[in-house]
């Protein structure tokens, strides 16, 4: 909510007629100069209908990209100065200045949320009803609010060092991986060089037995046929 809604001007405060904005008529808020020398709250002007100036009086027109900032320090001061009352609670003869501090720390009507909104806390409502409902101090919740920020912060730490933990586990697991799968291609390729060899070895063997064998043959199998010259040889 802006805080104009919220400000109720002291009737007793006689305020300076040239702080006055001709627009509505209350203190100036941000005041801004137009280039015919009328000035204007910057919120006014802003959402004023006219593209001319509405002082009766000025005869100048000039359009919205022409007013300029107030920067002068002692009209600053004496808006400041002005005497003002919260409508909200009903507190009189607060500064205008001061009236937004009055508002975030004191304002027992001022809409407000748990100071461990951080930490989700649901709650919501009048400055009054936290006060009333709550026998814990604001201090107290500060160290509280401390001592769960540390507890957030460990735990965040020690997520980070089981995310690197595990990372380094996953990196030497591929890595063993790796390396036992170059070991399996290693011993295959073993294997089947060793496999061939034994198999041309036994081959080998197996040739040299068929030539020895054709000049040894049993008895029992000799027979009354004519043999050859070869044949002969082997039975003398």
């Amino acid at each position: 909510m802006s805080m104009t809604r919220l400000i109720e001007y002291d009737c007793d405060d006689i305020v300076d007629p040239e702080l006055i904005c001709p627009i509505c008529h209350l203190p100036f808020t941000d005041p801004h100069v137009a280039k015919c020398g009328h000035t204007f709250c910057i919120g006014c002007i802003t959402f004023w209908d006219e593209d001319y100036c509405p002082s009766p009086s000025c005869e100048d027109n000039w359009t919205k990209v022409d007013i300029k900032p107030i920067t002068a320090k002692f009209v600053h001061n004496m808006l400041n100065r002005i005497q003002v009352n919260c409508k909200a609670c009903g507190q009189k003869w607060l500064r205008r200045d001061q009236f937004e501090l009055h508002r975030e720390q004191d304002c027992p009507k001022e809409l407000i949320y748990c100071k461990a909104l951080a930490y989700e806390c649901p709650w919501m409502g009048f400055r009054e009803e936290r006060l009333k409902s709550s026998g814990i101090n604001d201090q107290t919740v500060k160290l509280l609010m401390n001592v769960l920020k540390n507890d957030n912060n460990t735990l965040e730490t020690l997520n980070l060092s089981m995310n690197n933990d595990l990372t380094d586990a996953c990196l030497n697991y591929v890595v063993e991986m790796l390396e036992y799968n170059q070991s399996i291609r290693r011993i295959s390729f073993l294997y089947c060089n060793i496999s061939m060899e034994a198999q041309n070895d036994f081959e080998t063997k197996i040739s040299k037995r068929k030539d020895v064998s054709i000049y040894f043959v049993p008895k029992w199998q000799r027979h009354d046929a004519k043999l050859s010259i070869g044949e002969q040889f082997v039975f003398l």
